[in-house]
């Protein structure tokens, strides 16, 4: 039955320029943001030459930014974000796939200019005054998570706590292999590479060198990679 349909299609020019119109329909569909937004003074900055595909701004708050600078491109990006003052900025020419979340008060995402990612990136914040930030020219594989917290709270015998958030920080032109993820406090210096599968517990603030393994620790310096 389907190979009919097509033979019809295929001698029909009405009918395939109305399918050719009902394909460009949905190609612009997918490229309008579905917003749910709960709040007020919520800003969405997308600059006009920006591509955002199948992407969703789900924020329920006050006073939340979203700014989206030129030339991004984004596809399946979910913003998620619940709590107060919090701002997410996507600086020029950024390639992302997955998610931005905060679900506190007054966090910062904030991504280099030219950083790519592949599939299912996740950076995730869940604890107020909070920052994770990407330096330019970044190159992040799938599957991939960042966070500021440990996401339960832990104390001490005299209910002192003892696993405080912090922030992250990726410097400069770092590579970042499938499936790793870089936990609370680390600073990674500019040229690195993280290898695959790598559990980034510390700061590693030396350059051009290969951090892999869990817990990650350097295994190489002297390197410089290029895409």
């Amino acid at each position: 039955m389907k190979e009919k349909v097509k033979q019809i299609v295929k001698k029909s020019p009405i009918l395939i320029k109305f399918f050719r119109i009902i394909r460009s329909r949905e190609k612009l569909k997918n490229m309008v943001p579905k917003k749910i937004v709960k709040g007020t003074k919520n800003v969405f900055d997308i600059d006009k030459s920006a591509i955002l595909v199948n992407c969703t701004f789900d924020v329920a708050g006050n006073n939340n930014s979203i700014v989206i600078m030129e030339t991004c491109y984004l596809s399946n990006v979910k913003f998620y974000i619940r709590g107060n003052d919090n701002l997410i900025i996507l600086h020029d020419d950024v390639k992302y796939n997955g998610i931005l979340w905060t679900t506190c008060s007054k966090s910062c995402i904030e991504i280099g200019k030219g950083t790519t990612t592949e599939h299912n990136v996740s950076m995730q914040i869940a604890e107020d005054n909070m920052k994770i930030e990407i330096g330019n020219d970044c190159m992040f594989s799938s599957n991939i998570s960042i966070w500021t917290q440990d996401w339960h709270k832990i104390y001490d015998e005299k209910m002192q706590r003892i696993n405080n958030a912090k922030n992250v920080k990726i410097k400069n032109h770092v590579w970042i292999g499938y499936d790793s993820k870089i936990l609370k406090g680390v600073i990674i210096g500019n040229n690195n590479i993280i290898g695959t599968d790598t559990v980034v517990t510390k700061s590693f603030e030396d350059e051009n060198v290969v951090i892999a393994g869990n817990p990650g620790k350097i295994v190489k310096r002297g390197i410089i990679w290029s895409r």
